[in-house]
């Protein structure tokens, strides 16, 4: 899913994740939020950090995403300054998880780091915002 009330003028709420995700188990299984607020991406964390997995739009968000559960970004502002952020930070492989069958799924997204490299593609990201 991905919550851009910016550009469709209504948000994904989490009531709606917890409704979307039963009705179609295995097809929902993570949202992007680019909602550019926090509160709204810690209330995803809380509710799905270890279900779903959750990406930040705001890479300013991206390290204290992390740490908190999320799986990272997938950073549209590489697409213009992708020298700026760095080829290894954009394709990290993420955590293990489990798939609905059962099977291991690995994926790749902007930024996914723990700790300092976290802190490293954030400082990166911030600076060419």
């Amino acid at each position: 899913l991905y919550n851009i009330p910016s550009q469709s003028g209504v948000p994904i709420s989490v009531a709606l994740v917890d409704r979307l995700k039963k009705a179609f188990p295995g097809v929902v299984t993570g949202v992007k939020d680019s909602s550019c607020d926090w509160n709204v991406t810690s209330q995803y964390l809380k509710a799905h950090a270890e279900d779903m997995s959750i990406l930040v739009g705001d890479e300013r968000d991206l390290a204290r995403a992390v740490r908190e559960g999320g799986e990272g970004s997938i950073c549209g502002l590489a697409n213009l300054q992708p020298s700026g952020v760095g080829f290894s930070l954009l394709m990290t492989p993420l955590r293990k998880r489990k798939r609905h069958d059962g099977e291991s799924q690995i994926a790749t997204t902007a930024g996914h780091a723990r700790g300092r490299r976290a802190e490293t593609a954030r400082a990166r990201l911030c600076a060419l915002h």
